[in-house]
Order: structure tokens, then sequence, then C-alpha cells
């Protein structure tokens, strides 16, 4: 070539490594660029969200006793430990839904078995019904019983399991919260009681327990991630519909979506802290529905800059040179094509000698 250009190299060749940069971090930055409203819209919601938590989350009851005595309780939860089932159900669930892991005595059992676990439960509860035994707490340790009950099937153990759930979730003691038996499981730490006393992990659970922190409080807990997600996944879909006018949204994969709803999950953990801080550093005040969910964005966020990123954007940029020297291509194959049509003359069928000696020797 007469500039020495070697024509078979790819087009970003061409490039110097600043170009290549600028175009790699701009294109790729610019979809998930935030604008004002995008930051606007998170502080409003995890402060919305914090201002639920302090004023109809609460703690799950009154104190009126101790350290934290005049500490006033949730009218949520108030209202959802007056819900009880009709006692005919109740009673017939109590004999349908007997299972192993009940038999384990103590007033604490809820509490220190799996089983009742509600989440957990489906998994080992349903597992120890198949087998007839308990996997019970016990001093912080873990220990599994054998022999209490009949085997029994996985489906007929997995549906035991869940009428098992539902007739104890309205007794006075309630179910747990989600995992609380794992916490009871974790025999160590310091954490000062009303007492005056220090507690492990384990017994700071059970404490929390004994003082109404299960279910129904996890429900009303549950309030405060609500909102912002309601908040936030609005505003998302509109701005989406208004941007594109399409109707699908994939939340999930968009690394901006997913940021917006964990910075806004941020905020209200951070004003759970002050809440915490108000309430005199009363555990009961922990909104333990809302630090799960900061801790579902934070865990996927974090894989998403330690190793997605760069090979998204390495893949965003590959299908940009991929798509562009495509279209190049056409582009260049469909111009020569019309530059060489336009300028081909009409030669007569039967006189192409005749042509190309008028061409050879015009003159002659």
């Amino acid at each position: 070539m007469r500039n020495n250009l070697d024509t078979t190299l790819p087009w970003e060749a061409l490039l110097s490594e600043e170009d290549i940069k600028l175009l790699t971090q701009e294109d790729y930055a610019q979809q998930y660029k935030w604008n004002k409203w995008d930051y606007v819209i998170v502080g409003a919601a995890g402060i919305i969200a914090s201002l639920t938590d302090y004023f109809w989350v609460s703690i799950p009851k009154t104190i009126t006793t101790g350290r934290y005595a005049g500490q006033k309780g949730s009218i949520i939860t108030e209202w959802l430990n007056r819900i009880k089932l009709p006692p005919p159900f109740q009673k017939q669930l109590e004999t349908d839904a007997n299972v192993p892991y009940d038999n384990t005595g103590g007033g604490d059992h809820r509490i220190d078995t799996f089983g009742h676990d509600p989440v957990l439960g489906f998994i080992i509860g349903t597992i120890d019904i198949m087998r007839g035994g308990a996997t019970t707490i016990k001093g912080g340790n873990i220990s599994i019983e054998s022999g209490l009950a009949e085997p029994v099937g996985p489906l007929d153990a997995l549906v035991k399991q869940f009428l098992h759930l539902l007739s104890d979730v309205t007794t006075s003691k309630g179910l747990p919260v989600p995992f609380a038996s794992i916490f009871r499981s974790l025999n160590f730490g310091s954490f000062p009681i009303p007492n005056g006393k220090t507690a492990t992990i384990s017994q700071l659970a059970l404490w929390m327990y004994h003082n109404g922190y299960d279910l129904r409080h996890f429900i009303t807990m549950g309030i405060t991630p609500a909102v912002i997600e309601i908040i936030i996944r609005l505003y998302l879909m509109i701005q989406h519909y208004l941007e594109k006018g399409e109707t699908k949204f994939l939340l999930a994969s968009n690394p901006k979506y997913r940021s917006m709803l964990l910075l806004a999950h941020a905020v209200a953990c951070a004003g759970n802290a002050g809440k915490i801080a108000l309430y005199q550093g009363n555990p009961l005040a922990i909104n333990y529905a809302e630090w799960l969910a900061l801790f579902r964005y934070l865990v996927p966020s974090i894989k998403y800059w330690v190793f997605d990123k760069q090979k998204l954007r390495i893949m965003y940029f590959n299908n940009i040179i991929d798509s562009n020297w495509d279209q190049l291509i056409n582009s260049s194959q469909a111009l020569l094509e019309k530059t060489y049509m336009d300028n081909l003359p009409i030669i007569p069928l039967g006189k192409c000698n005749e042509w190309v000696d008028e061409q050879i020797m015009p003159n002659t």
C-alpha cells in the first residue's frame, strides 16, 4: 500500500491505547450512569424507610421494667399477636401435625430446634420427620437424635412440616425469626443485657426471643425493606418505560438498578443503627429484615465489582467492535458496487472486440 498500511489488521489496531480506553470506559459506563433524580429517589427511599423503622417497627413489645423501661412496642406487632387460629382448627392441626422434634422438652424448644426455623425447618425439619428424629441445640452445641417417631415418606413429611409450623405461628410464643437456630448455636461473644450481665450470641438470641422477637415481629420489620423495594422499583419501571418505551424490565441483570437498591438499603441500615442508639443500645431495635435485605444486594454487588465488571466491559466493547465492523464491511461493499455500476460503460452485445480496440487504440 502507498502508506505502508496493512489492511488485514482489525480496525481497533489502528487506534491508540488512549482511544480504546476512552471508548470502552465512556461507552460502558454511560449506560449505568446515575442522574440527579436517581440520587434523589434513592436518598428519599432510604429516609422514608428509616422513618417507618423508627415509628412503625419500633421494638416487639412495650418494656415496663429494667434498663429499657418506657420504650414503646410496635402497634403492628401487637395487632399481629392478637391474630389466632380458630380453636377447633388449632387443635386439629396440633393432632394431625405432631412431629418428633416437638418432643424434645423445654419451653424454649422452638428456638432450640432447627425444625421450628421458618426457613431451615423446611429442609432440616422435613428430614427429621422423615427419619423420626430431631436436630436440637443444647448449650450452644448441635445434637442429632433418632428413634423419636416412626419414619415417613418425603411428601408426607413436607406436608406435616408445613402444618406444624402453621399450628405454632399464632401461639403465645410463636415461631422464631428465620435462621434463629443458627444464632442459638453460636456460643461465643460478649454482649451486655439488661440484668447487668453479658451474654453470648446464643444467649442474646434466646433473650430476644423471650421478649417478643419472633416471626410476627419479623413480618413487621419487613415493612422497612418493602418500602424501599416499592419506591425504587416503581421509579425504575417508570424511568425505563419513558426512556426505552418497553415493558420488559430486567432489574436483576442491571448493575445500576442493583446499586440503587443497595445504596437505599444502606441508608436504611444506617438509620437503623441510629435507631438502636436512640433506644439505648436495645438489641430488640435491630431491624433484622432490613439487614438481610442489605446483604442480599451486597453479596452480588461485590461479585460484580471484583469479578464481573471488567469481563462485562470487555464483552460490551467486543460487541461494539463486531457490530460496527460488520456494518462497515456491508456499507463499503455497497458503496463499491454502486461506484462500479455507475462508471461502467455500456457494451453492446456482439461488439466487445470493437470496444476493446477503441480503448487500446482510440486515435487510430
